[in-house]
């Protein structure tokens, strides 16, 4: 397993992020660059490439897509909209015709598959700190349209929000109460799935 992590590169405030993990039966690999003031403008820019291979007892899954999102801030930087690009595609091979497990999976897993995707999205963060927040929250919504040209077509509303309480008052030592929640439906079903909010507590460590 290898792994890069750049918030300033070459100076000009850009984000690099790389890791690849090679094994016998699985590897990976992940690419994402961020620019934070595109073209020196308050528009941010964020791409990522992906490639992810499985080989599994009776098949062979390979994944690769890449996506490219924009965002602009509504207010000082804690409220941004923002819209994006996906694609992705998916390989499946080596899946036996005689085999009772394997006409399963055909039909759990389908053909060969591609996916275009478009996106709008709203993010407001109030978090003190992005990696280690303590106190805040960051709440969500995003839209997905596919069907731009790929193989699978649906529409995907999805909400969520996270909380962060600090409770060194109540507990005495320093910790974060985290809380959190995520609604995601299809917008020709009334009725949205609601996944129950989940609850931890964090412990920091200075």
């Amino acid at each position: 397993n290898t792994s890069l992590r750049q918030d300033n590169l070459f100076g000009r405030g850009w984000g690099l992020v790389a890791n690849v993990d090679f094994g016998s039966d699985n590897s990976r690999m992940f690419l994402r660059f961020s620019d934070p003031y595109l073209w020196g403008s308050l528009v941010s820019l964020s791409t990522t490439f992906g490639q992810n291979k499985t080989e599994f007892v009776d098949f062979k899954q390979e994944t690769v897509g890449f996506s490219m999102n924009l965002s602009y801030p509504l207010d000082e930087g804690e409220t941004r909209v923002g819209t994006g690009y996906a694609y992705s595609a998916q390989d499946v091979s080596g899946i036996g015709e005689f085999q009772a497990a394997s006409m399963l999976l055909r039909e759990e897993l389908g053909e060969d598959s591609t996916t275009s995707m478009a996106t709008l999205s709203w993010v407001k963060d109030t978090r003190d700190d992005i990696r280690m927040p303590r106190e805040g929250q960051i709440s969500g919504f995003a839209a997905e349209f596919a069907g731009l040209g790929g193989l699978n077509t649906f529409v995907r509303l999805e909400g969520r929000t996270t909380w962060f309480m600090p409770t060194k008052r109540w507990l005495g030592f320093d910790s974060t109460f985290v809380v959190n929640s995520r609604r995601l439906g299809d917008p020709a079903q009334l009725d949205l799935g609601l996944r129950p909010a989940t609850m931890r507590i964090h412990r920091l460590f200075d």
